[in-house]
């Protein structure tokens, strides 16, 4: 974990793949079996999900129109 907050190439080629499978994979299965409104489709997580879901709302603003980070620092 302390290598993501540093910016691993690792972590974020993980974080690229994670996005690649929700994208490609996830929201497609999504959008065909229920009905979506593709202008709300949003991303939210905690903690490192927080991260990765406000990552993922900058690299796919095209897809993710929202994003809620819940990442508490202390």
């Amino acid at each position: 974990i302390a290598q993501c907050l540093v910016g691993s190439e690792m972590c974020i080629r993980d974080r690229d793949n994670i996005g690649r499978f929700i994208t490609e994979s996830v929201i497609p299965i999504l959008i065909e079996k229920f009905s979506i409104d593709l202008n709300y489709i949003g991303i939210a997580g905690a903690s490192s999900g927080g991260l990765a879901s406000f990552y993922l709302s900058l690299v796919y603003p095209n897809i993710f129109k929202f994003s809620f980070a819940l990442v508490i620092a202390v």
